[in-house]
């Protein structure tokens, strides 16, 4: 389900910020919960690197049996063709929308990386590592400015 943040009252439960193969959770208060940055190998778009950021979250969010949440997403793509019926199929949204559907309380929102600092942080990082990276209870310290700020 696609949720407009604009046109719908604040949203109670955990939010999670997809930046490719990167992505981080904070609770419905703000504090940090867990990040993650990933590694591909291989060439791919930037809407098949954040397909592929959703997939693993999802994934995760199953096997965690969490089930309220809303996905902040740069990809305006990959927003779209999850929301419609038919989409292009240059890269595999079949498995994210296969995932979302055992979620009945999952929202996915479009927003600007401009308007994201915490989005464009992370993105950046996960495209300058060379290794996976796990972050559980302790942002790491490139988000530590931009989360004690609020200015996410």
């Amino acid at each position: 389900m696609v949720y407009h943040l604009e046109s719908q009252s604040p949203f109670q439960g955990l939010l999670i910020h997809v930046a490719g193969i990167g992505w981080l959770i904070r609770d419905d208060k703000g504090a940090f919960l867990k990040a993650r940055s990933d590694i591909l190998f291989g060439i791919y778009t930037p809407s098949e690197a954040e397909a592929m950021g959703l997939r693993e979250v999802l994934s995760w969010l199953k096997n965690q049996n969490l089930t309220h949440f809303l996905i902040e997403s740069d990809s305006l793509q990959v927003v779209q063709g999850l929301s419609s019926k038919s989409f292009d199929s240059s890269f595999d949204l079949i498995y994210v929308k296969d995932l979302l559907c055992i979620f009945p309380n999952a929202y996915i929102s479009f927003v600007k990386r401009s308007t994201s600092r915490v989005v464009h942080l992370l993105a950046r990082e996960t495209l300058s590592s060379s290794d996976c990276m796990d972050w559980v209870n302790h942002p790491p310290s490139f988000l530590c400015n931009v989360l004690s700020s609020g200015s996410i």
